[in-house]
C-alpha cells in the first residue's frame, strides 16, 4: 500500500505514513492516540483560557469587595467607639477628624485605634507628643493619620484612608 500524498509505500499496519507524516488510517488504542483523545485535548485547550477569566473575574471582584470594606472602616470605627461629639467623618467615609480636648482621657481615641488596628507605636507616639513637636504622621494598612498636641486644645487627629 502506498500514501496517497506523496506515494511513499507505507509500512505494514503503520497509521502514518514515514516520508511525509500523514495519516493512513484510523488511530488505534496502541498509537498513544485516539479519536476520543485527540478530542478531550481540544476540548481542554479550550477550557483552559475559560477557567483563566474565570479566576481573573474572581480575584477582581475580591479586590473591588475588599476596596469598599476599607473605604467604610472608619464608619465602623466610629459606631464601634462611639466617639460621639469628638469625631467628624467625612460624607465619603474617607477621612476623620477627632477633636480632642485638653480635659480628654481619650479612652474613645484609644478605641479607634485599636479598632482601626493600628500598631502601638502609634499611640505611644501620641501619648509623647508636645506642643513643640508641630504635626506627626504615620500610616498603616491603608490609614494615613496625623495629629497635633496642644495643652489648651488637647490632641487633634486627622484619618484618611489612603488612595
Amino acid at each position: 500500500m502506498y500514501c496517497q500524498k506523496c506515494g511513499q509505500e507505507l509500512l505494514p499496519d503503520s497509521s502514518f505514513c514515514v516520508g511525509c507524516g500523514d495519516q493512513t488510517g484510523p488511530l488505534t488504542a496502541s498509537s498513544g492516540t485516539t479519536p476520543s483523545t485527540a478530542r478531550n485535548r481540544s476540548k481542554s485547550k479550550k477550557i483552559v483560557p475559560i477557567v483563566a477569566v474565570a479566576c481573573v473575574a474572581i480575584v477582581l471582584a475580591g479586590y473591588f469587595f475588599m476596596s469598599n470594606k476599607k473605604g467604610e472602616r472608619l464608619a465602623s470605627a466610629v459606631d464601634t467607639c462611639n466617639v460621639g461629639g469628638y469625631a467628624n467623618l467625612s460624607e465619603d467615609h474617607k477621612s476623620l477628624v477627632y477633636d480632642g480636648s485638653s480635659s480628654d482621657d481619650y479612652i474613645s481615641l484609644k478605641c479607634l485605634l485599636s479598632t482601626l488596628n493600628a500598631p502601638s507605636t502609634v499611640w505611644e507616639r501620641m501619648t509623647h507628643t508636645t506642643a513643640l513637636m508641630g504635626a506627626i504622621d504615620d500610616e498603616w494598612d491603608g490609614i494615613t493619620i496625623s495629629w497635633t498636641y496642644h495643652p489648651d486644645n488637647g490632641l487633634d487627629c486627622y484619618f484618611e484612608i489612603s488612595s
